[in-house]
């Protein structure tokens, strides 16, 4: 889009070069309207994207979990990676495959918090619990642009270690 941008203004000015006076003037005063409002977008997208961080900081203050920082810089660089991803292949990428809304990840999330509950009560548990979670991390890794990766189950893990 951006690249569209530029290319219609460039061209905008080289035809202004062949045409009259108030022509070129007419050609100019539209090409700087599309200027501005692409300056304008931009301004509004930075803002946002400012506000998105401090709320995202936010809710990393409260929140009652740790992410270690491996994690972060891994998570930071897939983002990286599933962007640039985007923006070389827009038709083919790998994230328009997931579920853009994370419904299904969020049930399985809502239903696991459940398991969990009930297995953190019996405190031999806590070694299965650990095995099922990195077993959820690495399955969560795998499938996150792949809906057909089937997500563990706490009780069966349980029942078949």
């Amino acid at each position: 889009k951006y690249l569209r941008i530029i290319s219609v203004v460039l061209h905008g000015f080289k035809s202004c070069a062949t045409a009259t006076f108030k022509e070129s003037a007419e050609r100019i005063m539209a090409l700087s309207k599309v200027v501005i409002l692409f300056i304008f977008n931009s301004i509004l997208i930075l803002q946002k994207m400012k506000q998105l961080r401090f709320g995202l900081k936010v809710y990393a203050k409260a929140s009652r979990w740790e992410l270690p920082e491996r994690d972060r810089r891994h998570y930071k660089e897939l983002t990286l990676e599933t962007i640039k991803d985007f923006l070389r292949h827009p038709q083919q990428a790998k994230c328009l495959k997931a579920d853009p809304a994370g419904q299904r990840k969020l049930l399985y999330a809502a239903e696991t918090r459940k398991q969990l509950k009930d297995f953190t009560k019996e405190k031999r548990r806590n070694k299965e619990i650990t095995q099922f979670l990195e077993s959820v991390k690495q399955k969560l890794h795998r499938g996150l642009f792949d809906s057909t990766v089937s997500l563990p189950n706490l009780y069966d893990f349980a029942n078949y270690r």
